[in-house]
């Protein structure tokens, strides 16, 4: 499995926890696990619904289901908050999100998950880098 979909199943796994799995994106990221050679039945099945039509109460149970068949942990409340703070770190080095927003983002992820450290001004290196050190070996 390449790194961008390892990336793409940690968030399932973070949206996963926070109860915000979006069907459509969960369908489309099990065809392309499956494209790349991973596989299960969960996959499989998740793969072959509707992204449209598919809604949020079906989605859990196959990907609770997927998870487990690939052998992966669900994430912790810390986990899924440096799976957050990433995504913001990431948009503020690319531009897409102005540093006061970004800021604001953090720290209510800090608040959320436990977090204190993202309470601070930290660069959205260190984020990441801290992250990066958090999710390792998931």
């Amino acid at each position: 499995m390449n790194d961008e979909l390892r990336d793409r199943l940690l968030r399932l796994n973070a949206a996963f926890v926070a109860n915000e799995v979006q069907p459509d994106v969960a369908v489309r990221l099990a065809c392309d696990l499956l494209e790349a050679g991973v596989d299960s039945p969960a996959l499989r099945e998740l793969a072959g619904e509707s992204p449209t039509r598919l809604t949020v109460r079906q989605v859990r149970p196959l990907v609770a289901a997927a998870l487990a068949e690939l052998r992966l942990p669900v994430l912790t409340r810390h986990q899924v908050g440096w799976v957050l703070a990433r995504d913001v770190a990431r948009q503020l080095i690319s531009g897409e999100l102005r540093r006061e927003l970004g800021a604001n983002r953090l720290w209510i992820i800090g608040q959320w998950h436990g977090l204190d450290e993202l309470k601070t001004e930290l660069a959205p290196e260190e984020i990441i880098r801290r992250a990066e050190t958090q999710l390792a070996g998931w």
